[in-house]
């Protein structure tokens, strides 16, 4: 069976959860897996239970100054020891399941590999992520110091909706660009007993759950929900997530029933959003996306789901069947859908839902990832 590298060295987020179960799939498949991970990944003891041929657990940064001296470090003393190591190690292909600036570093040590990596986000979110941007600047300037950043041989992307802009991007012939949707999320239910969060019995909850920024439209959200609160007085908002919230807090102010939870969740507490005997409705009314993790998480939890017609969420919600879909960048069509959900039975459409996400297993995906291992 053919050799593959794994290269995640990310560390919080979903991210950590996707690269594991696609390498924990692709082991389930047979294939010899070596591993290069971040050793302040947060589900780390996740990785150590896999049976890997080796796990590599690299101490990488976790802000621009110790990206340069972590950089440095990294490149004088542990790169030297990991060529060394691997010298003579024969391995098919290096799968990049999220990108990283140090990810070129490990590719480098198996030249004759195929390199395949995944593209989580095909065009550029609308919002302000410095620090993010500014690592991604630091890492171009470091690879013009000597460390050749090799082009892709394949590209992953989870949505149909950005092939050609990829191929376009990455002067990639489209046989080499690959649709793997997103896997199902099932993997916070099985993370322990994390604390559960208490919504009210008696009413229709609505939750945002994610990262706070611009792209997510949380403003959209607030006077939607405001509309909510006129028709249907028995209703709550919950919005979740770490990040700046200043830019909402005044919109948020004096709204009724809303309950802010501005803080990371942890992996072990993460279900606890979602698991629940009392009437929840996930809303993502994002301005623009990609693809999103938490769609298949709050699905998996037979939570119905509201989401922006944007980006590939159209491929992971089919309106009307597995969630509904709204306008974005609209309050008045996401108070409609808001509206509709609250008042619709929606029993058929969760479990329309949770069939399709079952059809996404990791061991299915990993086995089409494998594939294109030539």
């Amino acid at each position: 069976m053919k050799s593959i590298a794994v290269i995640y060295l990310g560390r919080r987020g979903g991210g950590p959860v996707y690269a594991y179960e696609m390498t924990r799939g692709l082991i389930e498949n047979g294939y010899r897996v070596y591993a290069f991970i971040s050793a302040g990944v947060e589900n780390l003891e996740n990785w150590r239970t896999l049976k890997t041929e080796m796990t590599e657990e690299i101490r990488t940064y976790d802000s621009e100054v110790s990206f340069v001296t972590r950089s440095i470090a990294f490149r004088a003393r542990e790169y030297s020891a990991l060529k060394k190591k691997y010298k003579n190690v024969k391995i098919d292909a290096c799968y990049i399941p999220m990108a990283h600036t140090w990810a070129s570093y490990i590719v480098n040590l198996f030249p004759d590999a195929q390199v395949i990596d995944t593209i989580h986000d095909p065009i550029p979110h609308s919002t302000n992520r410095s620090l993010y941007e500014g690592l991604i600047r630091l890492g171009d300037k470091l690879m013009k110091l000597g460390v050749k950043k090799r082009k892709p041989d394949d590209i992953v992307i989870l949505s149909k909706a950005f092939l050609d802009c990829v191929c376009q991007k990455y002067e990639m012939d489209a046989a080499h660009v690959h649709v793997i949707p997103h896997g199902v999320f099932d993997y916070y239910q099985k993370c322990g007993n994390g604390r559960v969060f208490t919504y009210p019995l008696d009413k229709i909850n609505f939750l945002f759950f994610g990262r706070i920024c611009a792209y997510k439209g949380i403003d959209v959200l607030a006077e939607a929900f405001r509309a909510v609160k006129e028709q249907l007085p028995t209703s709550t908002l919950t919005v979740v997530g770490s990040g700046d919230f200043s830019a909402y807090e005044q919109l948020y102010r004096d709204l009724p029933d809303v309950t802010v939870v501005n803080e990371w969740i942890s992996d072990e507490d993460v279900a606890g959003y979602f698991q629940t005997d009392a009437t929840l409705i996930l809303v993502l009314p994002y301005v623009d996306a990609t693809q999103s993790g938490v769609i298949p998480i709050a699905m998996s939890c037979g939570v119905p789901v509201i989401a922006s017609n944007t980006g590939g969420l159209a491929e992971q919600v089919e309106d009307g069947v597995t969630g509904r879909l709204c306008l974005p960048n609209n309050a008045e069509d996401l108070a409609r859908c808001m509206m509709h959900c609250a008042r619709a039975d929606n029993s058929e459409i969760i479990q329309n839902a949770k069939d399709f996400i079952q059809t996404l297993s990791w061991d299915r995906l990993s086995a089409q990832l494998g594939d294109l291992v030539r």
